[in-house]
């Protein structure tokens, strides 16, 4: 897929200025923790060995959950600095959802329908797919940091994606997806 068009040719979209901000500060913060966390849990395991008989069961627990909690923190710190980064593309050639591990691209033909797509306990609108998109991974060896399904998320970017920029988009590329999306209501 030809993913080198003018402006005029593509249609761009980045998260909302309000969660950029707020991922752009709390990934930082999280890092932060997730380090503070292990060396805190270093600390604790020191002060609470015994001097005579040397590390305890007490010390190893404190070392352990602090360790998992802190390196849990730092995956998280990651995965809130790569939604900064992401964006999605509609052009006449088809949909490309560039992230900061990977870019997922399908042409329209692949495009099924509209619909929702759980996303932990929430649920997400998104291109649906009829076969797997290409993607190209730009961490080759942490290919579970990026989207895992046969769909391509919309809804994070735009308020109410069908009045807005994304809809346009949507009904100048491939308005069928629109009706059926319409007739699906």
């Amino acid at each position: 897929m030809n993913t080198t068009l003018t402006d005029a040719e593509r249609a761009v979209f980045y998260l909302p200025p309000l969660y950029h901000a707020i991922y752009s500060v709390l990934s930082p913060l999280m890092c932060i923790s997730g380090g503070v966390m292990i060396g805190a849990g270093f600390f604790f395991a020191l002060i609470t060995q015994d001097v005579f008989s040397g590390f305890t069961w007490i010390s190893f627990l404190t070392l352990l959950f602090c360790g998992i909690l802190g390196i849990f923190m730092i995956l998280v710190s990651f995965r809130l600095f790569g939604y900064t980064k992401t964006q999605l593309i509609l052009s006449p050639h088809g949909i490309v959802l560039d992230t900061f591990w990977e870019v997922i691209q399908t042409p329209w033909e692949n495009v099924e329908r509209i619909g929702t797509i759980p996303i932990g306990l929430a649920s997400s609108e998104a291109f649906l797919l009829r076969k797997p998109p290409q993607r190209i991974h730009r961490w080759g060896a942490f290919p579970f940091l990026g989207f895992q399904s046969d769909s391509i998320p919309m809804s994070g970017f735009g308020r109410s994606w069908g009045d807005d920029r994304v809809a346009n988009a949507i009904r100048r590329y491939a308005p069928s997806l629109l009706k059926e999306e319409m007739v699906q209501s």
